[in-house]
């Protein structure tokens, strides 16, 4: 085995979005960067995540669109799924995105090394492969090595489906459990009830969605529920049993007492774990939390000088827009310059049917927080748009201080939720009132006016000195 040393001003290790974005930005600042990645570029999102998800949720919205093209007046026949092809379409657009941010990284001048890292020493990384040994000296390190989904249910046995496997099956399960029912959870849900999968989705806490305002999740699971899906919150998995003639058997502990469900498969969509460990962070004394989340300033720097760490391994928000601003805040101050991350306002998207999305504090957060609050709300069935689209449920809801009109956070559920959040996004950002958003005219008929007609709602309220909440 060979050992090869070389120099460089910034090496950083993971080649997800955080880390891509990390390297592509010291390469615009003029510094030499060494990207180290084991697998594909992307990361989880692109290759396992968010994008397969969402690429196979539009062909479920389309099936699920296609069955019920007579209430449009369009007449299509009998609609069915070619699974196959489903994931093959899903697996071009995986490839097709990989291989442009590929291009991007080699147009950048970024030097790709593939293989496993090692911080030895401040400034030194040792890179492994099947080739040998390289030895990096470098002036900064920026960490983004992301997170790895569960892989088995604590004191269970039997087999398991991870999140990052959860669409990589030859063909449509009869029937599926889903654990866990925050984001990734509902994500799966969706998709495969949408292509008439028979969906089980237990959740331990007492809701779906439990780190989303309440109003909300209450609502989403209610439709949920609606659509077919057998939702069971307070429940946990007690035992797996497989046989070959009566198929595979799960024993479910619920509040009112045990419950047995028939499944094909079952999915484990539970919190990810950063991958913090192998690293060598002991021997350089890096700090780290107790679940192995690395611990860091608003400037992304850890304890040690020089080395920083993003994305998913820090945890703040495991979401990969906000892995890539890190990624950014991090390079800029690597190569001298001072920046700060902001928490303030990240879009929360939740891609389902409906679609969920959020930015800023719920309402239990706000008056925790000591805020004096009024609520502003609008159902999409009072939306023009909404009627037309065929899809009427679900709401914008808007939490503003009551004093100022100032929005704390605003909350969707329905037709275009996650792109429609990013108008709020943009009005927490400039701190912008309820008046203000009232005042802007907006487009009729679209969607983005339930968020004004909210808005002129609170505005009402405070002409009249009501105090809505």
């Amino acid at each position: 085995m060979s050992m090869a040393t070389r120099n460089t001003d910034v090496v950083v290790i993971g080649g997800g979005m955080g880390g891509y974005s990390a390297a592509v930005r010291v390469a615009q600042l003029e510094g030499k960067v060494v990207l180290v990645e084991r697998n594909r570029i992307g990361g989880i999102c692109l290759n396992k995540g968010c994008i397969p998800t969402v690429a196979l949720l539009k062909s479920a919205e389309i099936f699920s669109n296609s069955k019920n093209a007579r209430e449009f007046g369009i007449n299509v026949g009998n609609v069915s799924i070619d699974f196959p092809m489903v994931v093959k379409r899903k697996n071009e657009l995986v490839d097709s995105l990989v291989g442009g941010i590929e291009n991007l990284v080699k147009a950048s001048g970024i030097d790709v090394m593939r293989g496993t890292a090692r911080i030895t020493a401040p400034g030194v990384v040792e890179i492994m492969n099947c080739h040998g040994s390289t030895i990096v000296k470098t002036k900064k390190i920026i960490i983004s090595t992301g997170s790895t989904c569960s892989r088995s249910i604590q004191n269970v046995a039997g087999k398991v489906v991870a999140a990052d496997e959860a669409f990589d099956f030859d063909n449509l399960p009869n029937g599926v459990l889903i654990v866990g029912g925050d984001e990734m959870g509902v994500q799966f849900a969706s998709v495969f009830n949408l292509f008439g999968v028979q969906v089980v989705l237990a959740e331990r806490s007492n809701r779906l969605l439990p780190k989303e305002d309440e109003e909300i999740s209450t609502l989403f699971q209610e439709i949920m529920e609606s659509s077919n899906v057998k939702v069971m919150v307070d429940t946990s998995v007690k035992k797996i049993v497989d046989d070959r003639k009566t198929g595979r058997k799960v024993m479910l502990q619920t509040k009112h007492g045990e419950e047995e469900v028939s499944v094909e498969e079952i999915i484990l969509a539970t919190d990810r774990t950063p991958n913090s460990k192998d690293l060598g962070l002991e021997k350089i004394n890096l700090a780290l939390d107790e679940t192995g989340k690395i611990q860091v300033n608003q400037r992304m720097e850890t304890n040690v000088p020089g080395i920083y760490a993003v994305g998913d391994v820090v945890g703040k928000f495991m979401l990969t827009h906000v892995a890539s601003t890190e990624g950014v805040i991090a390079a800029e101050n690597a190569m001298g310059k001072n920046r700060e991350m902001s928490y303030r306002v990240v879009p929360r998207c939740i891609f389902t049917d409906p679609s969920v999305a959020s930015v800023g504090l719920t309402e239990k957060q706000s008056v925790e927080q000591g805020y004096d609050v009024k609520i502003g709300r609008f159902p999409f069935e009072s939306n023009a748009f909404s009627h037309i689209m065929g899809t009427m449920g679900g709401l914008i809801k808007i939490i503003a201080e009551a004093k100022h009109g100032e929005v704390l956070g605003v909350h969707i559920i329905g037709p275009g939720a996650t792109e429609l959040i990013h108008e709020a996004a943009l009005a927490m950002k400039l701190e912008t009132t309820v008046e203000d958003i009232a005042n802007t005219i907006h487009g009729h008929p679209t969607l983005a006016e339930a968020f004004k007609d909210a808005a002129s709602r609170m505005h009402l309220w405070w002409s009249v000195g009501e105090n809505q909440s």
